[in-house]
């Protein structure tokens, strides 16, 4: 017995348990290894360090690539560097690979992480694993290939629809920006005339502060006039101001007049820069609202952007009826090219405000799923919507906002519910 552990250690050295080195690996594997395992950024700080550079900078990914994989086919600086990095990366998916004792173990755990979309870390780990076969090599490296054809044919479809996306972007950039600056114009000739408006308000108060000041003049001078009437015995019991007295309320009672006019002048013009405020103050919000639109669209299209870099299907409603439950009107012509653009239709009920809430029953009958933004929109229709939808068993969802981001995340969430329903 003893006898046959030494054997047994001679026939098993140290190193055969030791984790496969990337040079040790089949050549045909270190394409896949660098390109599935390795980051952009990884990539290209590795590329730095080993004076990797290309004369055109779009091909610069593309070089650094070709050059890492040659490199990994023998020990040297560059495929050093590219072992630490994918051992230190990847040291959780190691550790859990490693207690595997033949290839068939090595498969089922590489199926099950494959299955759920973890695959960079579970790869390295299973080709860097001592105990893996050729064959259960081979097999791996197949899933992998192939993932990548799949991926790539799908991202050409989300590729060309964040271009669109991009145009569309700009288009709107543009429009905004006339908007912008249209709206900065009316603002400052609706400051110019408030502030000639105030000017002269506060001409007017000064000349009604005059005329105040000259009926106070003239009461005076008439309860003198009266006082002395009085005493000289002019004024009896009964009788009215002498005509000399008499010729002195004539002035009293045209600047009454005047000043009646005049005070109702200002009145006029202080309710006319009243609405002046407020029309004011309208386009101040509408430019605020078309700035938080354009961010939100920015940032729509961001979420594009990266659910097209991960794989992600784009938006297609395949002719299916949206119904839009309140929100602005005005943004409706917008809101219906872009479910157009997705290959739907869209359907408004402004919820109660014109159309009548009896009718919002045929219109989620009519409709395959339901929208509605939870900031513009009255809580009776909200919860009238949603209660038909209950009943009907149509999907409805509440977004964040009344603008084109909101509808557009909106609606590939819904979609999303429509494919898992079908």
């Amino acid at each position: 017995m003893e006898q046959k552990m030494k054997i047994d250690r001679i026939a098993m050295p140290p190193e055969a348990h030791k984790q496969k080195s990337i040079w040790e690996m089949p050549s045909t594997q270190h394409c896949s290894i660098v390109g599935t395992c390795l980051s952009l950024g990884e990539a290209r700080l590795i590329g730095k360090k080993i004076n990797v550079t290309c004369p055109n900078k779009e091909d610069l990914d593309a070089t650094i690539h070709s050059v890492l994989v040659q490199e990994c086919a023998k020990k040297n600086w560059a495929s050093r560097l590219i072992n630490k990095t994918l051992n230190k990366k990847f040291d959780n998916s190691i550790k859990v690979f490693k207690p595997c004792k033949d290839s068939d173990e090595l498969l089922s755990l590489w199926r099950d992480a494959f299955s759920v979309g973890n695959i960079p870390g579970p790869y390295w780990a299973v080709l860097s694993h001592p105990c893996l076969s050729k064959e259960v090599g081979v097999k791996v490296y197949s899933d992998v290939h192939m993932l990548s054809h799949l991926v790539g044919s799908s991202n050409q479809a989300n590729i060309v629809r964040i271009t669109e996306l991009e145009i569309e972007l700009a288009n709107a950039h543009d429009k905004i920006k006339k908007l912008i600056v249209s709206n900065n114009v009316k603002v400052m000739n609706k400051t110019d005339i408030i502030n000639a408006q105030e000017e002269k308000i506060i001409a007017l108060n000064q000349i009604n502060k005059d005329l105040e000041s000259r009926l106070t003049r003239l009461n005076q001078s008439i309860e003198e006039d009266r006082d002395s009437a009085f005493s000289n015995g002019v004024m009896l019991s009964g009788e009215l101001l002498s005509k000399e007295n008499s010729a002195d309320v004539l002035p009293l009672k045209k600047a009454k007049k005047i000043i009646s006019k005049m005070t109702s002048k200002v009145e006029q013009i202080t309710i006319e820069n009243s609405r002046l405020r407020a029309e004011v103050d309208e386009k101040d919000s509408q430019i605020d609202l078309l700035n938080t639109e354009m961010s939100s669209i920015e940032l729509m299209l961001d979420n594009i952007q990266a659910r097209g870099l991960a794989g992600s299907k784009s938006c297609d409603l395949a002719g299916k009826c949206v119904l839009y439950i309140g929100g602005r009107r005005g943004a409706m012509c917008r809101m219906c090219d872009i479910v157009k653009k997705m290959n739907g239709n869209l359907v408004y009920h402004d919820g109660g405000k014109e159309d009548s809430l009896a009718s919002l029953s045929s219109a989620v009958s009519g409709a395959d799923a339901v929208l509605f933004p939870t900031n513009c929109v009255s809580h009776s229709s909200a919860l009238e919507a949603k209660k038909l939808c209950k009943r009907m068993a149509k999907p409805y969802l509440p977004i964040r906002s009344a603008g084109l981001g909101s509808l557009i995340n909106g609606l590939v969430e819904i979609n999303d519910q429509l494919d898992e329903n079908s």
